[in-house]
């Protein structure tokens, strides 16, 4: 590269989920200043979840029961940024359904 050496992609795993949170985790890689997060739906178009991701970042405001993939790359001091990391997906917890019995006890509904 022209300014430095451009940094490898970073690696992206996931750590706890919720019925509206995902928790992703990346490596660190040597030589990047930043790392830049995407996002998106499965099915639907990528967006920026974060320009300044930690080691971990919790993505909220997810629909339960839902697949959503993410990849990232890693920034070096002069701008340049990696090759993308490798997508990654993953599935909210789904919401758990709610049962109700008459009041002998004896029907659910």
């Amino acid at each position: 590269s022209y300014w430095g050496t451009k940094t490898i992609a970073p690696t992206l795993s996931f750590g706890t989920e919720g019925t509206t949170n995902i928790n992703v985790n990346r490596n660190s890689v040597t030589g990047a200043s930043s790392y830049r997060l995407y996002w998106r739906v499965v099915g639907g178009s990528y967006a920026l979840a974060t320009s300044a991701m930690g080691t971990t970042y919790n993505k909220t405001s997810l629909s339960a029961g839902t697949e959503y993939q993410f990849y990232a790359y890693a920034v070096n001091a002069y701008g340049e940024w990696s090759a993308a990391s490798s997508v990654v997906q993953h599935f909210t917890d789904p919401i758990a359904p709610t049962l109700a019995f008459s009041s002998n006890n004896s029907t659910i509904f």
